[in-house]
């Protein structure tokens, strides 16, 4: 623990004699979501109406989720309608080798985040499948703050061989990293159906995880009642499991680097959460009357809308450009109304030394646009974006050798 404080303070109070520094607060969120879909389970009307109510409450910036009809439809379909707190919310894709008619997906907040790709890691009950964000307030020339997000569901219930099916996804994520060595900033989140911390799955991915909510051991029994995330549902909803929340099925877990904050992310475990559990519904479902973190029209949607609690965690980024303070104030530029529309108007410094170059890259990082100016030309830069698409764009902008604040716009 004394090693997690003090990196984490070395994240924090980085000289910004070196560095600009701003810190950016997302929160991740992982959740099980049911079948989602399946109107045999609950015709999706209500169960959006149900999730809306729960992450309007959450709002998460990263979501990641199992149990997802494996179609383009029910994927736009929770991010139109249980995801409406934020328009920017952006859908993802996923993997399906095996033909399961459940899948996993990612949702991420457009505002503040990129989308770079989306890998597979086959061979399993399920695909696990690898998206790779970035951080778009950290995106500058030769360095993209970028994170790994593993999304799994590995297979359910007990037995050996169940147990030994575990161990094998767990394995396979571990065998993908370790084939690249490059990848330090990574998360694995998911329904992950582990019966205790001492199975072969949890320790295999120990090797290269660490457990946000300081609980490697254990799981089982009162004692962590709070960590507790199946089952929560009241009986009311087909499909769900009920018999009370006993098990910690639902995960988040950090890479080292991304645990301790050595590497621009840092996970807050002081924010971990089984949201909705205060841990006074050990073996009983979702209790409303004794439940105070979350509303009662909160409570009682978690206990209706699937048989999982949804899993939380802060991730604090910093954000970094390579100039001192006093000289990204001299090269500030400003967007000229925002959101834009048929063109982008930018104010240039007023003064600056030699030549300079801008650039506009989209959500992918391709730029859509760059130029030069000289000093002593018109400092109002009229670009026009008609032909762009919809999405958040940053306006990058160089002089001398350095760098103003990258700014983020909405087209």
């Amino acid at each position: 623990m004394e090693k997690r404080i003090g990196s984490l303070a070395f994240l924090l109070g980085m000289s910004t004699l070196l560095l600009s520094q701003t810190n950016d607060n997302l929160r991740f969120v992982h959740y099980n979501l049911l079948k989602y879909g399946d109107a045999s389970c609950l015709a999706l009307t209500t169960k959006n109406a149900r999730l809306k109510i729960i992450f309007d409450a959450l709002r998460p910036d990263i979501l990641t989720v199992n149990e997802m009809r494996p179609n383009s439809a029910a994927i736009n379909s929770l991010r139109a309608n249980a995801l409406s707190f934020n328009p920017n919310m952006q859908s993802t894709t996923f993997g399906n080798s095996t033909g399961s008619n459940i899948v996993n997906t990612l949702y991420y907040n457009a505002n503040k985040l990129g989308y770079l790709d989306h890998q597979s890691i086959t061979g399993n009950i399920r695909d696990i499948d690898v998206f790779r964000l970035y951080h778009l307030a950290s995106t500058h020339p030769g360095d993209t703050t970028d994170l790994y997000c593993i999304v799994a569901h590995f297979k359910s219930s007990q037995g050996t061989s169940n147990v030994a099916e575990r161990a094998a996804a767990a394995q396979s994520v571990v065998n993908w990293l370790q084939a690249r060595p490059q990848i330090h900033r990574y998360i694995l989140s998911g329904d992950l159906n582990l019966y205790g911390s001492n199975e072969p799955a949890f320790q295999t991915l120990l090797q290269r995880f660490d457990d946000p909510a300081n609980q490697p051991n254990g799981w089982y029994g009162y004692n962590f009642a709070a960590i507790q995330t199946q089952s929560p549902a009241d009986g009311t909803a087909p499909c769900s499991v009920t018999g009370g929340m006993d098990d910690r099925f639902d995960f988040i877990l950090a890479s080292p680097n991304v645990y301790n904050g050595n590497d621009k992310i840092a996970t807050l475990s002081s924010t971990y959460r089984a949201f909705g559990n205060d841990g006074v519904s050990y073996n009983d479902y979702l209790q409303c009357q004794s439940t105070t973190s979350v509303s009662a029209s909160v409570c009682a949607a978690l206990r209706t809308a699937s048989d999982h609690l949804p899993v939380t965690v802060q991730l604090l980024i910093q954000a970094t450009t390579p100039v001192t303070q006093a000289e990204e104030a001299a090269l500030q530029c400003h967007i000229l109304g925002n959101p834009v529309h048929e063109s982008v108007r930018i104010r240039l410094p007023e003064q600056f030394s030699g030549a300079a170059t801008w650039k506009i890259v989209d959500q992918l990082g391709r730029t859509v646009a760059n130029g030069e100016v000289s000093a002593g030309d018109k400092n109002l830069l009229e670009i026009p974006a008609q032909s762009w698409a919809n999405g958040v764009y940053v306006f990058v902008f160089q002089a001398g050798g350095r760098r103003g604040m990258p700014l983020r716009f909405v087209r």
